[in-house]
């Protein structure tokens, strides 16, 4: 949550010179969408059984020793129903972008070949109001 704190304070010093837009606002809040989709709906929710599916197909959590798509399809697939349960039809009202959030993709894979971390892309389709 480190790198939260300092968007954060990167936020306000472009806030206060005046150079906050829509499409920067937009760019912020996916920013903070991925943070809560790794750190934590994957690092929560979706290791856990992410685990299970490594075990079942009898490899280690540690150390897969290749990409299993199968995996990170499961991970994905995890993770775009869970931040889509959080954020689908909420109002968003941050910095300048304003709207309904429609729908939320997420690309996501190991890529460490273990289970300790993900790497997750958000794209976001907000309705604007």
């Amino acid at each position: 949550m480190g790198t939260t704190i300092s968007h954060g304070n990167i936020i306000s010093s472009l806030s206060s010179k005046g150079m906050i837009d829509f499409n920067n606002s937009l760019q912020s809040l996916k920013f903070l969408i991925e943070r809560y989709c790794d750190d934590f709906m994957y690092q929560s929710y979706v290791r856990n059984e992410a685990n299970k599916e490594v075990l079942k197909a009898g490899l280690s959590i540690f150390n897969m020793k290749k990409r299993v798509s199968q995996i990170d399809k499961f991970v994905e697939e995890e993770l775009i129903k869970i931040i889509n349960d959080y954020f689908y039809r909420s109002e968003v009202n941050y910095l300048e972008a304003r709207g309904f959030i429609e729908g939320i993709n997420v690309n996501a894979i190991l890529p460490w070949n273990r289970t300790f971390e993900v790497k997750c892309e958000v794209n976001i389709d907000l309705k604007e109001r």
